[in-house]
């Protein structure tokens, strides 16, 4: 009996591994929204919002998340932006909609 919990615990943990170590992580450049190059308003059940996080993370660029769910403040912004979707992804004053990884790294880069 033991052993089967055990494998049920490490499955899960497995299965789970990125939200469990987001409890213990801060996200990038978590820290204020106006330090931030990139902000992106999201939500935790949108996919193209995990891909979203997995580039940034792969290529350490840091950002701030508003979950437009849970944040007065980001549900706000994001309506000012005339936002209609997830994510939306605001890098310097450019206004990305939506997960397109050739656009955000354009963005990024004119510097």
């Amino acid at each position: 009996m033991r052993r089967v919990l055990f494998l049920v615990v490490v499955l899960a943990t497995v299965q789970h591994w990125e939200k469990i170590t987001m409890l213990f992580q801060p996200a990038p450049g978590a820290g204020t929204a106006g330090q931030a190059d990139v902000i992106m308003y999201g939500a935790q059940w949108c996919g193209y919002c995990a891909k979203a996080r997995a580039l940034f993370r792969e290529k350490r660029i840091a950002y701030f998340e508003y979950d437009i769910e849970r944040s007065a403040e980001g549900r706000r912004q994001y309506e000012a932006l005339r936002g209609s979707g997830v994510p939306l992804i605001v890098v310097r004053d450019q206004v990305i909609r939506g997960y397109n990884p050739r656009l955000i790294l354009a963005a990024l880069d004119q510097r």
